[in-house]
């Protein structure tokens, strides 16, 4: 069965949890506005605290793929206009590689919009392929007035890389919009398949 883990970062390419936290720790640090990760994992996930485990290896001591991984930081403040606040959802394949990553951005109404999705395209899927790593990497931006674009990045055989762009106007967004989550209630904002009801 499926778990909840917390913790300040989750490295994606040695598959283990920062600093990890009690639920109750990071629930406290999420509700004060600070920055928290929450991973879906199948198992225990391989974790490391410099206080507690100081000669974790990240080489040899890493764990299992996770299901998804959620980082927050919501302070829900005044920022820079290139500074939001945003909730990031990475999901992952059976390996581990990432295979879409969502960006939500808090806006002046106090929801969140779903502003970005990357979705990623390795040369083969039967192993680990760090994000960097894409053969194809297609970006999906979205404004809350309706306009979006589609950017497709590929790598060619001779080392390049081939760019295009499509812009759209009067796209319905309506089921990008997401309250900012109560602690524990994640299964909305992690949903891959957005036309999926909450």
């Amino acid at each position: 069965m499926a778990k909840l883990f917390f913790g300040e970062w989750w490295n994606e390419e040695h598959k283990f949890l920062s600093v990890p936290m009690t639920e109750e720790e990071a629930r406290a640090v999420y509700e004060a506005g600070g920055e928290i990760s929450v991973v879906l994992a199948e198992g225990e996930v391989a974790t490391y605290h410099p206080d507690v485990n100081p000669d974790f290896d990240a080489e040899d001591d890493g764990g299992d793929p996770v299901q998804w991984f959620l980082y927050a930081d919501l302070r829900r403040s005044v920022r820079l206009p290139d500074q939001p606040d945003v909730v990031l959802v990475d999901f992952f394949d059976f390996w581990g590689s990432v295979d879409a990553s969502y960006r939500f951005e808090l806006m002046s109404d106090g929801r969140l919009f779903l502003t970005q999705v990357a979705e990623y395209d390795y040369p083969d899927a039967t192993r680990y392929h760090e994000s960097t790593s894409w053969e194809t990497l297609t970006t999906h931006g979205f404004a809350p007035e309706g306009t979006s674009s589609v950017t497709t990045a590929r790598r060619l055989a001779d080392g390049t890389k081939e760019m295009s762009r499509t812009d759209f106007r009067n796209g319905d967004f309506s089921t990008h919009w997401e309250p900012v989550p109560a602690w524990g209630e994640w299964a909305s904002i992690t949903r891959r398949d957005r036309s999926r009801p909450a």
